[in-house]
């Protein structure tokens, strides 16, 4: 799918180089041609690079994975970068939660084939930051 995109991109340039070339253009001409430039490569950008740890991208994933264990993190923040590279990044947060305990979350964003994927481990602190045993009930934050 990158290839597909990249194929595409390059066409694109292509046509655009040869309506220049034949036809001299002024600089609102080349503004236009930029603008258009970094709304395609915003577009694609997602399905090119992994997210960073603290990006809006990263942080949408990480809430839809702790959603599914019921927490709901007061903020977002701090979130660590651990190590990046262009095909892992790995990250860590401990969370405030609004009963006054933490979500501790290690996760990763990986490459598998074109598609980006997360790997995750997520604990619970109570609010004197000892982990909550799996035999303890951990119930969800009233709302």
């Amino acid at each position: 799918m990158v290839t597909q995109i990249v194929i595409g991109v390059v066409v694109l340039a292509l046509l655009i180089y040869r309506q220049l070339r034949s036809r001299p253009v002024n600089a609102s001409g080349l503004r236009i041609v930029a603008v258009i430039g970094v709304f395609i490569y915003s577009g694609i950008r997602d399905r090119l690079v992994l997210p960073d740890c603290d990006s809006d991208r990263a942080k949408k994933s990480l809430a839809d994975v702790l959603q599914q264990f019921k927490y709901e993190p007061t903020t977002f923040a701090p979130i660590k970068t651990v190590s990046a590279t262009k095909d892992q990044v790995m990250c860590s947060a401990v969370l405030p939660l609004p009963d006054g305990g933490y979500v501790a979350a290690d996760f990763t964003f990986y490459w598998q084939g074109d598609a980006v994927q997360m790997r995750y481990s997520v604990s619970r602190q109570s609010a004197g930051g000892a982990p909550v045993t799996p035999a303890a009930p951990v119930t969800p934050p009233l709302r």
